[in-house]
């Protein structure tokens, strides 16, 4: 199966297909934020030469045929940062990045299959939704701060994937030095859990 993948940040619908036991090909993935680029690489064992990077400048001449189409659109606009405002004028105008990015690209390709990602709170689940930022909980009237390891866990990736990031990160922009704490959260939290979209490709593709 190739697969294109847009707003990919470090590739959770990848790594679902790969847990889910889909074979697939990436063809091209999608990612403008550098730290994410630059782990997405490390995790998947693919060159940064296949960013396209923006979305809205995508050449869709230029794009190879694909099978199934990802998308993990920017969420905050639809969030209280960004006022609930998503769809219209919000402050990372989702409205104008799906028209150029999603819809251009699935129109005009039609791929078979395209699966697209925004997420809503759960009240009933294990942990609250993770954030960018680093929340703190409290044990037993001790205040403990969630580890970057422990928000990936989270999130359905493996210790391996985490520390694949980390070390590329230190090295590609941290001269090697273990400062990658603030991107490690950031990344997480923007990041889509994996083991729900690995039932899903589940249901879709196997069972």
């Amino acid at each position: 199966m190739l697969v294109l993948s847009l707003f990919s940040g470090i590739g959770a619908f990848e790594k679902a297909l790969k847990k889910a036991g889909v074979n697939y090909k990436i063809v091209n993935y999608c990612e403008i934020d550098k730290y994410a680029s630059h782990a997405y690489s490390a995790i998947h064992d693919i060159s940064e030469s296949y960013n396209l990077q923006d979305v809205t400048k995508i050449d869709t001449d230029q794009l190879k045929d694909f099978d199934l189409l990802t998308h993990g659109s920017p969420c905050q606009d639809f969030s209280l940062s960004g006022k609930g405002k998503g769809g219209d004028e919000g402050r990372l105008n989702t409205k104008q990045i799906s028209k150029y990015g999603l819809l251009k690209v699935g129109d005009i390709k039609n791929p078979n299959r395209f699966k697209m990602n925004n997420r809503v709170f759960s009240k009933d689940g294990v942990s609250p939704t993770l954030t960018t930022t680093n929340p703190t909980k409290i044990v037993e009237c001790k205040v403990r701060h969630l580890t970057p390891l422990e928000f990936w866990r989270a999130t359905g990736f493996s210790d391996e994937d985490y520390w694949k990031a980390k070390r590329a990160l230190e090295q590609e922009f941290y001269k090697g030095k273990d400062r990658t704490d603030s991107q490690m959260y950031k990344m997480a939290g923007n990041s889509i859990v994996v083991n729900v979209l690995e039932d899903i490709y589940r249901e879709l593709f196997i069972d």
